[in-house]
């Protein structure tokens, strides 16, 4: 082996080294992700129930941006910027004025509030959009994390209580 060869096949043995792929997770079924986007609560008082979504919502950060009673639908918004003044700065000198940089997040809520026998239940579903300062969409991804939703649907819940003890 020549000489000169050894030392950068070392060096790239162990650039490769620390770099581990983990188990790739297939993707959720269709039943899966309504499953995990569905919770019920033991009132038929829809409207009580709807109130309490938009609460939670509310809580979170989210702007109500359309809420049908009859269609016990909700949609709401919640946006935040993505980059301080001082990277905003720093993007227009390395990229350029004409650059485009990852400048705000976009999170889009949809609930759909509905009475089923003496139950109701709700499916909230949440998108995240990721925007350049162009306002060009970079990403967007469907949120898909069962801690998230078991601790939004806990906060409906506590909201539900409140509501029907009038606290």
């Amino acid at each position: 082996m020549n000489a000169r060869v050894a030392p950068i096949l070392l060096f790239v043995s162990l650039l490769f080294q620390g770099c581990v792929v983990g188990p790739v997770t297939p993707p959720m079924s269709a039943l899966q992700v309504r499953s995990l986007q569905t919770r019920e609560y033991e009132t038929s008082d829809t409207q009580l129930v709807m109130k309490a979504v938009l609460n939670t919502l509310q809580d979170r950060g989210f702007v109500t941006r359309n809420a049908v009673p009859e269609l016990g639908l909700i949609s709401a918004i919640k946006e935040s910027d993505m980059q301080t003044r001082d990277s905003e700065i720093w993007n227009s000198i390395l990229i350029g004025s004409d650059g485009a940089w990852v400048k705000q997040q976009v999170v889009e809520a949809t609930a759909n509030v509905t009475r089923v026998g003496r139950s109701t239940r709700v499916r909230v579903s949440f998108q995240k959009k990721v925007l350049s300062n162009r306002g060009d969409i970079v990403e967007i991804t469907e949120l898909l994390d069962s801690v998230f939703y078991q601790d939004f649907f806990s906060s409906i819940e506590k909201g539900v209580f409140l509501q029907e003890q009038q606290l």
